[in-house]
């Protein structure tokens, strides 16, 4: 096992030097920006090669998931109050106002090379299969990592329907470098606004989390980052993946965009804490950032749908979070199933 780990490290490596080609964000120093690399001031989110190694190697034994074949059926074309659909992991589809926004777009069966037992691998159907998906107007992505970004799923998106994507710095060198149409590509910088129309507008907000699709060559060289959504008379938070860490992004969301009505959080991918602590966040911190946030009902996502993402087991972040909320007497986290759809009040 541990020669063919250092196997698939290596050719790791062969990838991460032939996409060394790749250009990256290019712009002036800035407040977030040091002219080579992105960076969050005061928060470290380095992963170090042997915090990788250590993780490898000692990953505990995590019973297999069993492929669930779920029944999707197809969305409506259009929504004009505000529907939610799971489609899995951080893949939403939220339709508003007669507009439909896609998020994190993910429709892979592995994340990654398709080695049995090592890369992690879709456990359920996606909740809404591409073909039914309703005409798309609106991508949001928050990072470039393999389980947020599907090439493939942006590419026919692109081509399909051809939606404005709202992505971080340093993006349409990569879209382009990987086929996808970059007319329609609007990247943002934290603390800036897009407006869709008369009545969507999306902000981009920091979080504790950082960017790099090969490891080596690309770490922070893009940008990431979480989306709030504004229609004529709610307020989205959707999540990028983020540690809570000392709370400030969290506590100024609140205070420049309350209320807030739903925030999308990512509860899975917390296990071992050694790996994950500074760029997930475990239960616990969850409920942290819920209560600084103060929607009227957080989402949970970014869980069951791919194992060996981390290590917690199936349904372990779902019954860990449910648990917190009985303990404090809290119950405003909505569940909604993977091909589930929600009418908000």
């Amino acid at each position: 096992m541990i020669i063919f780990l250092l196997f698939i490290s290596f050719l790791g490596s062969l990838v991460a030097m032939a996409k060394h080609y790749e250009t990256f964000y290019a712009g002036p120093v800035s407040h977030n920006f040091d002219g080579a690399r992105f960076y969050l001031k005061g928060h470290d989110s380095r992963l170090s090669v042997r915090k990788m190694i250590d993780f490898f190697l000692a990953r505990p034994s995590v019973p297999e998931w069993h492929y669930q074949h779920i029944k999707t059926k197809k969305p409506a074309a259009s929504v004009e109050k505000l529907r939610l659909t799971n489609i899995g992991h951080a893949t939403f589809l939220i339709q508003t106002n007669n507009v439909n926004i896609l998020t994190d777009p993910l429709y892979q069966d592995y994340l990654g090379p398709s080695f049995p037992d090592v890369i992690p691998k879709r456990a359920i159907t996606p909740g809404v299969l591409f073909e039914d998906l309703p005409s798309i107007h609106l991508v949001l992505i928050t990072h470039d990592h393999q389980d947020h970004l599907d090439f493939d799923c942006v590419r026919k998106l692109a081509y399909k329907h051809n939606p404005v994507f709202c992505v971080p710095l340093g993006f349409k060198s990569l879209f382009f470098q990987n086929g996808i149409p970059i007319a329609r590509v609007v990247e943002m910088d934290w603390y800036t606004t897009y407006r869709f129309n008369d009545t969507i507008q999306i902000f981009f907000e920091p979080a504790y989390h950082w960017c790099g699709r090969n490891f080596v060559f690309d770490k922070n060289k893009r940008l990431w980052g979480s989306f709030l959504i504004k229609n004529k008379t709610d307020t989205l938070f959707f999540s990028c993946d983020t540690d809570s860490f000392d709370g400030k992004i969290f506590e100024d969301i609140h205070k420049r965009f309350s209320p807030i009505k739903i925030a999308f959080l990512s509860i899975g991918g917390y296990k071992p804490c050694l790996f994950w602590n500074s760029v997930h966040a475990n239960p616990c911190k969850i409920m942290n950032i819920h209560r600084m946030l103060n929607p009227q009902w957080s989402v949970a996502m970014h869980y069951d749908t791919y194992q060996r993402i981390a290590d917690e087991a199936y349904k372990e972040p779902e019954q860990k979070i449910k648990q917190l909320e009985q303990e404090q007497n809290t119950n405003n986290f909505q569940w909604i199933p993977i091909g589930q759809s929600w009418d908000v009040p």
